[in-house]
């Protein structure tokens, strides 16, 4: 989903905040290299993946409505966490 920080670098805004080390992966065969990255690394730790809107043309689409995918949700979450 589209979201109004278009042009936001969230890697630099991270960095900002106090981020050990962050990146912004542009290339899909970077993404290998994060989990030999991160293990020699002491935190906080982001990575900023971009990815496209476009999605497959064979790609189905959910049969809830969003509404009903919270509902069922909130259903889960409070049984799961009953007693805690």
């Amino acid at each position: 989903m589209p979201t109004g920080c278009k042009q936001a670098e969230f890697a630099e805004i991270a960095k900002t905040c106090g981020y050990r080390y962050t990146a912004k992966i542009s290339k899909y065969a970077e993404i290998g290299k994060i989990g030999e990255q991160i293990s020699d690394l002491e935190g906080p730790v982001l990575y900023e993946i971009p990815v496209t809107l476009d999605s497959r043309a064979d790609l189905g689409r959910p049969a809830e409505s969003a509404e009903k995918n919270k509902e069922e949700f909130m259903k889960y979450f409070v049984k799961e966490n009953e007693g805690i």
